[in-house]
């Protein structure tokens, strides 16, 4: 990835014949590590959980690097930690309810430094989202309204081929000055279903540039 606004990014022949021609046994994770990796992701963090098994399944698959810790909130500090150092948006892969949570004191310390941390959380399936109780595990009436106050933008995925583009607006967002955490939150169900989409081989998500005051 580049920030030259002056860049023609074009595919590659491999891209293309990737993206024409997908390889069978994907499914909704493949989508947010492919789109991780096409953004110039290459170290991802995080704790695996039932709902986000996924993305966990699919990071296997993958060349991304992961960085494991035994709690959310420490693979947030981690992640904040990582971006800070780098200036890069750091990936931080979490799952439904309390994992998520418990990732909140280390994302109000990411927001309070602009360190650019992209929090990708599972949610419950689709059929459980708009409020109610329909009595799934981690269930949460409005799970991404615990963190609107915290980061600075929250994106919902209801369909697989909305994973590609909320994440890179996802990232957008954390790079944009000032930089900070942004929380992605997808379905169970889209992370586990197959997925017949292109693969996801390169990304744009340059960040806004603030022009000064004269």
């Amino acid at each position: 990835m580049t920030h030259d606004h002056d860049l023609v990014l074009r595919p590659t022949p491999a891209q293309t014949e990737a993206a024409l021609n997908p390889p069978p046994g994907r499914n909704g994770g493949d989508l947010v590590v492919e789109t991780l990796a096409g953004l110039g992701a290459t170290t991802v963090f995080g704790l695996p959980g039932q709902h986000a098994l996924g993305m966990f399944d699919a990071l296997r698959r993958s060349d991304l690097s992961y960085v494991g810790l035994r709690v959310e909130n420490n693979a947030g500090f981690a992640a904040d930690a990582y971006g800070r150092i780098t200036g890069e948006a750091a990936p931080l892969l979490l799952s439904t309810g309390p994992g998520a949570l418990t990732s909140l004191a280390a994302l109000q310390e990411a927001a309070a430094a602009s360190a650019p941390v992209l929090a990708i959380s599972s949610q419950i399936p689709t059929a459980g989202l708009g409020g109610g109780r329909h009595g799934y595990l981690h269930e949460l009436p409005d799970q991404a309204a615990s963190f609107r106050g915290v980061v600075k933008s929250v994106h919902t995925v209801r369909a697989q081929s909305q994973i590609p583009s909320a994440i890179a607006a996802a990232w957008k967002s954390a790079l944009t000055a000032p930089h900070g955490p942004v929380w992605v939150e997808i379905p169970q169900d889209v992370l586990l279903a197959a997925t017949h989409l292109p693969v996801v081989t390169a990304m744009d998500a340059t960040p806004e540039e603030l022009v000064p005051r004269p």
